[in-house]
């Protein structure tokens, strides 16, 4: 099964400055004022910023609009229900500039909870843990009682959300449906829209078989088209960030490294030692060390993630105390010694932030350069699991100089003080006079008199790096 994840990017943008550009410089890097040093720096950074741009343009063709900063995904605002989505990012309009630069395609991994089994008649949800049904045709949200929910096997679903995606995400999907009917099962539905999902309880599953990425335009015509490494599975766990559904995962990159930041291990394979009231510990400082007031980064198989004072007080738990001990409280296993609770967990997958991240080489991949207005990308995937991606585009130069503080015009020019000359200037070099940024329209000599409208003509920072950009 191909799946698509379909995301709005450009209702998330963090407005960066590209390092090293032009709007990036302060004041205090600038003491020299008219240095020709300083304005030298100042143009060949200019020019460097237009020339990246105009050389992409070159090799890959033509790029409308976007919108500038970093793409975070994950989801679409537009998703309807009943259609199939996909990982996006829109071509935004209304700024000057703009061009991709970086993409990185992100891991992401859910606790598959699809509860009804073909023979079932009912199950039973944990209580207190948040759940999405479709129950004869009629999708809902609703925080369990712990009792039986009638359902019919190979027709319905039952999905504990909880325990696909943690506390805190299932929480912040469910006040989403208690502010507005609906609201919480579209956003689940945007994440797995199929309309049955097969009965597999208690699986990890991680973003896997990612195999193309893929651009189309407004009519949904396929523009570009670049092959991944269908090979990797790429982990993480799920975060809520800024009321947005995010993953926090492994990162592939365009020149083939995957930076691991999440492992993986069968809790059956680790050596326990045995506590009290079905209390079990294990050494893992391969893990990455929180206090103990704060969950760590991991999702378990068949235990919620808690933090490391509350794992001794909460059944059914797992945490880390104190930084590297792995605590499970299971009262099921109470009685029971190391060895025993050892085959148990024999199966029950972790997936948990790693302690150092560690680094491998995969097949590299061309990021997408063919942009069209309104069109969209995608990730094509054999996987269930949404496929997240961060993208960063060059900044609108422009706008951000005409949001600086200070006059930007004194820090690239030297000022002449008369109307003679105090050095000379090739023709298009820029001076200040009478407090005005001038152009000069010809060469001009040391001494030589300065006539606006005659050697130099009045112009603007903004309206050069406008000419920059439109001679790309």
């Amino acid at each position: 099964m191909a799946t698509y994840i379909k995301t709005g990017a450009s209702r998330n943008v963090e407005y960066e400055i590209e390092p090293g550009s032009t709007a990036e410089m302060l004041p205090n890097e600038q003491s020299g004022g008219s240095d020709p040093a300083v304005i030298g720096e100042l143009t060949a950074r200019i020019e460097a910023n237009a020339e990246a741009i105009r050389t992409k343009a070159e090799t890959d063709g033509a790029y409308p609009e976007l919108t500038a900063g970093t793409a975070m995904q994950l989801l679409s605002d537009s998703y309807q229900l009943d259609t199939v989505p996909y990982t996006f990012r829109r071509s935004g309009g209304g700024l000057s500039i703009g061009d991709r630069m970086q993409d990185e395609i992100v891991g992401g991994s859910v606790v598959w909870n699809q509860l009804i089994g073909g023979d079932a008649s009912s199950v039973t949800v944990p209580n207190g843990h948040k759940y999405v049904s479709k129950i004869g045709g009629t999708w809902s949200m609703a925080i369990s009682a712990g009792e039986a929910i009638a359902a019919t096997g190979g027709t319905d679903n039952v999905f504990d959300l909880t325990a696909m995606l943690g506390s805190t995400v299932a929480d912040a999907i469910y006040a989403m449906e208690q502010a507005t009917a609906g609201a919480g099962v579209a956003y689940f539905r945007q994440l797995f829209p199929e309309d049955y999902y097969e009965y597999n309880p208690g699986t990890l599953r991680s973003v896997e078989g990612v195999s193309a990425h893929t651009m189309r335009d407004a009519d949904n015509n396929i523009i570009a088209s670049y092959p991944l490494d269908a090979s990797l599975t790429l982990r993480g766990v799920p975060k809520w960030v800024d009321g947005k559904l995010v993953y926090d995962g492994d990162r592939y990159m365009p020149d083939g490294t995957v930076e691991r930041r999440y492992g993986i291990v069968d809790l059956g394979t680790l050596d326990w030692t045995t506590g009290s009231s079905g209390r079990h510990l294990t050494n893992a400082s391969y893990i990455k060390s929180v206090p103990n007031t704060q969950v760590f980064n991991a999702l378990c198989s068949k235990y919620r993630s808690v933090s490391g004072n509350m794992v001794g007080n909460e059944d059914k738990t797992i945490g880390l105390v104190n930084g590297y001990l792995l605590q499970i409280n299971d009262s099921a296993y109470n009685g029971i010694d190391a060895e025993e609770f050892k085959t148990a967990m024999s199966g029950v997958m972790l997936v948990y932030e790693l302690a150092t991240p560690t680094t491998e080489t995969a097949a590299p991949y061309q990021e997408i350069q063919q942009v069209d207005p309104d069109g969209t990308e995608e990730y094509v995937s054999s996987g269930i699991v949404p496929v997240g991606h961060s993208t960063k585009y060059f900044d609108n130069l422009v706008k951000k100089i005409e949001g600086l503080p200070w006059d930007f015009s004194t820090l690239i020019a030297p000022t002449e003080k008369t109307n003679k000359a105090s050095m000379s200037y090739a023709s298009g070099d820029y001076l200040i006079y009478n407090n005005t940024l001038y152009k000069t329209t010809v060469a001009i000599t040391s001494g030589e008199t300065i006539t606006p409208g005659s050697n130099i003509s009045e112009t603007t920072v903004m309206a050069e790096i406008k000419a920059l950009q439109e001679g790309v």
